[in-house]
């Protein structure tokens, strides 16, 4: 940013970072036959292996394709802004070059998201470059703002939110489910989050699928990823940045500062759109670099050009994070039993992940108990509380304790996966099979996980337990003719009839 702002070669960094591009995506599409990818689209795979044929295999780099394109995502909008853009002949043929190979390498890399993200950014840019009718930035940035702020609170007051509801029309039910778990995470931490780093997977399979196996590394969503790593304050923070984006954007246009700075934001915008699909970043991090040079660069722009920002406009930022963090606290409710929960939350991840040794888990735990009942004495309904409480006592073996917990929290939130496997379980473990088919019955994958339960508690010698779960997996599926014969072993008297 100093460079640019006071040197001016902001044109040269753009320049750079468009380079560094081009050279990502000359050697994706060299080596693209050797990466092993699925032919998402039959003719961009065919076309991009005709490209690599010529090109020996290298073992310097094996780009995942996803996150070749979020890496590319911005550049492309700065090489879109060099192409058209004032100056020389020769430099704008070199970036449209450029702009062709990274246009080449991000529909190679069959990223949807990307696609629409740059999609959607260049659409943006060439309708303000047409002076093309459009409502006033007031009116877009009060709409976009309004839209974050309801799904955030959806998020936090409904289950499913009615966003995921609303988005599942449009297919993608896998994504979709990824997002719904990542949001029952959410209601469990909204203020601190589960932590930066590698997380996600062991969050999501404890705490929202209740299966003790990595399950998905990060949560595909961009802001969702951020409020899970970095809790409510990254939250805010990655909102007001779009909105100084916003500001900058519109300031931009309004002193007609032309397409060098509007590749600027074009790219910008391409990576917040691609970011609602996606989270690449999250495992890559080398993938976010574009998106703080760009950012950098147009601020420095900006300044250089003096372009005015209405007193409006420049507290708009701050606005944005001010609601954001209103919105999250009056959606997840009031008094202390939310932010009690989330440091239980936080406690029982530390016993249960990140302890050293047993003597710690045991400290966390206890700590995280005392939370999550003071919590529930604070307001009883509390479902992250209950549901919380009621894991705890499952894994201690005090099933009776779990189900009085699990009771109030699926009472409360019947429509969240954890909280009624967690109540299905519980019901199953003490003995009230009928109510435990009800609860789990329609969970996908449930009957291969009740059997894994079954033989588990069999190994242990716990056929009581055992027989509990071969009977409700045998109520759900009776086609079993395995579990069947299991549960005739554990007790041939109690074994169900043929059918």
């Amino acid at each position: 940013w100093a460079a640019a702002r006071y040197t001016g070669r902001g044109n040269d960094a753009a320049a750079g970072l468009v380079l560094a591009g081009v050279a990502a995506a000359a050697f994706f599409l060299t080596q693209y036959q050797y990466l092993a990818l699925d032919a998402k689209v039959a003719w961009l795979d065919a076309l991009a292996r005709a490209i690599s044929r010529p090109f020996a295999q290298s073992e310097a780099w094996a780009p995942f394709p996803n996150s070749l394109a979020t890496f590319l995502d911005g550049i492309a909008g700065a090489a879109l802004g060099l192409t058209l853009g004032g100056g020389r002949r020769v430099g704008r043929g070199l970036a449209a070059v450029a702009l062709g190979v990274i246009a080449i390498a991000v529909l190679a890399s069959a990223s949807r998201g990307s696609w629409l993200g740059v999609g959607g950014a260049v659409v943006a840019g060439l309708w303000a470059a047409r002076r093309l009718p459009a409502p006033p930035a007031w009116i877009t940035g009060s709409t976009v703002a309004v839209g974050v702020l309801a799904v955030i609170a959806g998020a936090m007051a409904q289950s499913p939110p009615w966003w995921i509801r609303l988005a599942s029309l449009a297919g993608r039910p896998d994504r979709l489910e990824v997002y719904q778990h990542a949001v029952t995470l959410l209601r469990d931490v909204p203020y601190t989050g589960v932590g930066a780093g590698d997380q996600f997977a062991a969050h999501l399979s404890r705490y929202a699928l209740m299966i003790q196996v990595p399950y998905l590394t990060y949560s595909h969503n961009l802001p969702l990823e951020i409020w899970l790593e970095q809790g409510l304050a990254g939250l805010a923070a990655w909102w007001a940045l779009a909105v100084a984006t916003l500001v900058g954007a519109a300031s931009a246009e309004r002193a007609g500062c032309g397409w060098r700075t509007r590749g600027l934001w074009v790219g910008l915008l391409a990576v917040h759109l691609h970011g609602l699909s996606d989270a690449r970043p999250s495992i890559d991090g080398w993938t976010a670099a574009p998106f703080f040079v760009l950012t950098a660069l147009l601020a420095a722009r900006l300044g250089r050009r003096a372009v005015r920002v209405s007193p409006a406009a420049a507290v708009a930022p701050l606005a944005m994070a001010v609601l954001v963090i209103a919105t999250v606290v009056a959606a997840r409710g009031p008094g202390r039993a939310p932010w009690l929960a989330n440091l239980g939350a936080v406690a029982q991840a530390r016993a249960d992940i990140g302890a050293a040794d047993g003597d710690a888990a045991d400290r966390w735990r206890a700590e995280a108990v005392a939370r999550f009942e003071a919590a529930v004495a604070s307001d009883a309904d509390d479902v992250a509380a209950r549901r919380r409480l009621g894991m705890l006592q499952l894994d201690a073996g005090r099933f009776a304790a779990a189900r009085d917990h699990l009771r109030v929290a699926e009472r409360v939130d019947p429509a969240t996966l954890s909280t009624r496997k967690a109540a299905g379980l519980a019901a199953m473990w003490t003995g009230d099979l009928d109510e435990a088919v009800r609860l789990l019955g329609d969970l996908p994958g449930i009957t291969g996980e009740l059997n894994t339960w079954s033989y588990w508690r069999r190994s242990r010698d716990e056929t009581a337990l055992a027989a509990h779960a071969a009977r409700v997996s045998l109520a759900i599926d009776p086609s079993q003719t395995a579990v069947r014969e299991a549960l005739a072993a554990l007790d041939p008297a109690t074994a169900p009839p043929q059918r």
